[in-house]
């Protein structure tokens, strides 16, 4: 069963300045983007995980490494 973690953060200059960084945290987990989507200055992603302990371990470390960025929803 595959899980994901969407995450967003305000993105106010169009750069897309913590899309790498959330990307390369993720593949640390085995994860993958699996959608991208602007909506005005705000940016989401979604990241598919193979386990649930991969998808909660890349949540912590968001959490605690990039906290401009918010976890909308953890599955």
């Amino acid at each position: 069963m595959t899980h994901f973690v969407e995450v967003s953060y305000s993105d106010e200059q169009g750069s897309r300045e913590l899309d790498p960084a959330l990307v390369d945290l993720a593949g640390r987990y085995y994860g993958g983007a699996s959608s991208r989507e602007v909506r005005g200055e705000r940016r989401s992603l979604e990241f598919l995980f193979p386990h649930f302990e991969q998808a909660s371990g890349f949540s912590a470390d968001v959490r605690l490494y990039l906290p401009a960025v918010t976890i909308d929803r953890v599955s």
